[in-house]
């Protein structure tokens, strides 16, 4: 699901170099994510996190597509550049959009029992809600979370409140006002928008926006 709301976040114009951030907690979920997007886009990766993933043997090297921010190597065939960041090095940076996964599991309902860890930390929370300039969109289980930390508890009834808490993505499109649909997964993205815009385009310029709702076994946040 990251990968399909990056790309599709990048096909409506998000690609300037400072755009979108995708951020996790977790160094695995880094490797994942970059093996995912880094054959579509230029990612921007600290040496910190590259010399992290190379001690942990989940990285040999850097592959095609992907650039240290410390020496900005440029792959002139990918024009889109994303940057791919785990949470603590991300500390006094921001980007436009921040995509936040914090998957930890893959929905079932006993795990919310299970503890959360360093996710759970003050400052750590302050990075992730605090780097994003226009809007953001955080991916988790939404239930463990909120028995897990007092604080995510505060943060998910907020976004419940002013209803950015729920099962999907609403979209809408920015030339057919009346269009609306809602995803709730990868492939659901990929067939109602493959190429970022609207069913109905007939030779228009015609762009679906994410307006703000998701999920909540997944779920989603807009700081816009």
């Amino acid at each position: 699901l990251v990968e399909a709301l990056v790309l599709y976040l990048v096909k409506n114009g998000y690609n300037g170099e400072k755009d979108i951030a995708v951020l996790t907690p977790y160094l695995a979920q880094l490797f994942l994510i970059k093996k995912a997007l880094e054959k579509r886009l230029l990612l921007r990766i600290a040496e910190k996190d590259l010399d992290q993933l190379e001690r942990e043997r989940l990285e040999d090297g850097l592959s095609q597509g992907t650039e240290k921010v410390s020496t900005y190597f440029i792959n002139e065939s990918l024009s889109s550049s994303v940057r791919v960041s785990t949470v603590d090095n991300f500390q006094g940076e921001e980007a436009k959009i921040i995509v936040l996964s914090l998957v930890r599991n893959s929905g079932s309902a006993d795990i919310v029992d299970q503890p959360i860890g360093f996710v759970s930390s003050l400052n750590r929370i302050n990075v992730m809600l605090s780097r994003a300039q226009y809007g953001m969109y955080i991916m988790g289980n939404a239930n463990q979370l909120k028995l897990q930390s007092d604080m995510w508890s505060r943060v998910l009834a907020s976004l419940k409140e002013k209803g950015l808490l729920g099962p999907a993505y609403d979209l809408t499109c920015q030339t057919h006002n009346d269009y609306h649909v809602s995803v709730k997964s990868a492939e659901e993205i990929y067939r109602i928008s493959p190429d970022g815009g609207c069913p109905r385009n007939v030779g228009l310029a015609c762009h679906v926006g994410m307006s703000v709702p998701l999920h909540a076994t997944r779920m989603m946040l807009s700081t816009g």
